[in-house]
């Protein structure tokens, strides 16, 4: 059993698929299959379904959360918009694996499964770059979604993806908070208006394959290219970066490097022109988990404590980007890196 690097597509052999029981009937439309009704190799985004079948147990989250708190993070959103990714969150939170805040992205939270630092935040969809969905269908998740009061991320990769998602936005009705996931980029070059929905970038995409192509060079049929967070139509629309990790780096400082350099890992740059200033990219990290790229948190009096403390000043930081400047990292108050001051 293989793993695409898109995470969206499992590659198993024959034996594997008996096994499995893909050829039942009870087997997800996942499952793709031959003009016979046979399955073949490929399972798409069936993870809940192979989880059940093999019998796997959730990993230990403390060597990430102790990795993140390192990074200086504070606050982390789920993308996983399958609810059962939520008993696992709430549980790893339980067990102190965690110390960061949790937004979760699911479908729905179940309602015995709760914790202080977990949230439920915009509900996530996803288009399918390899089946798209009916525009009707889109058009029902999104309006179910705001009938609950919830924005919805539109996972997206493609112009037609994206075409399609704002069609449907634009019929179900737009609400607060809604917003492309990974932005094609076929959505820069639209006028902003006020049913424009923000959109999530993820800077470090110049370190993926797709990033080692220059300008110019990539590929017509509309894949996708690593972008910028400033372009000149976007700068009035909310662009909040983001790492895509596990697929992109969870350090905030290599999404600062990259976002700044554009530097790919043969050493080319990618579209200099789209290089962005790195106290630009910081203020949208500092954005609120509901609202990416909107207005940076403030330190004030009687607030929250989510805190980095560095070895030199902001400026000096901003100028050599390495995680290794971050001296101390707070959670809610409390020191989850870094040596605890005396009390």
């Amino acid at each position: 059993m293989r793993a695409h690097r898109s995470g969206a597509l499992w590659v198993v052999n024959s034996a594997a698929l008996q096994r499995l029981g893909a050829d039942s009937t009870a087997a997800p439309p996942g499952v793709k299959r031959d003009g016979s009704g046979r399955a073949t190799a490929r399972l798409w985004r069936v993870d809940g379904w192979l989880r059940e079948r093999i019998g796997a147990r959730p990993p230990s989250l403390t060597a990430i959360g102790a990795r993140l708190a390192a990074f200086g993070i504070t606050h982390v959103t789920d993308a996983t918009p399958d609810s059962a990714a939520v008993p696992v969150l709430a549980g790893a939170l339980h067990r102190g694996e965690l110390p960061q805040y949790v937004t979760s992205l699911a479908t729905h939270r179940p309602a015995p499964v709760s914790h202080p630092r977990l949230r439920l935040g915009a509900r996530k969809l996803v288009v399918a770059d390899h089946e798209l969905p009916e525009l009707a269908a889109l058009v029902r998740k999104i309006s179910a979604s705001h009938a609950a009061r919830r924005p919805v991320a539109v996972h997206c990769v493609t112009p037609a993806a994206l075409a399609l998602t704002l069609a449907a936005l634009d019929e179900a009705g737009h609400h607060a908070g809604d917003r492309i996931e990974h932005c094609p980029r076929g959505y820069r070059g639209r006028p902003r208006t006020r049913r424009t929905p923000a959109a999530r970038d993820h800077p470090t995409d110049v370190h993926h394959p797709a990033g080692r192509r220059l300008p110019g060079t990539h590929p017509a049929r509309g894949t996708r290219r690593p972008l910028a967070i400033r372009k000149p139509a976007a700068r009035r629309r909310h662009h909040g970066p983001g790492s895509d990790a596990p697929y992109g780096d969870p350090d905030p400082w290599a999404c600062l490097r990259a976002a700044r350099d554009r530097t790919t890992p043969s050493g080319r740059v990618l579209a200099p022109g789209e290089r962005t200033s790195t106290a630009r990219v910081l203020r949208g990290m500092l954005s609120r988990p509901c609202d990416p790229g909107g207005p940076p948190r403030r330190l004030t009096t009687g607030a929250r404590a989510d805190l980095v403390l560095l070895h030199v000043p902001l400026d000096e930081a901003l100028c050599h980007l390495d995680s290794a400047l971050v001296r101390a990292t707070y959670v809610g108050g409390r020191a989850v890196y870094g040596p605890v001051p005396p009390r």
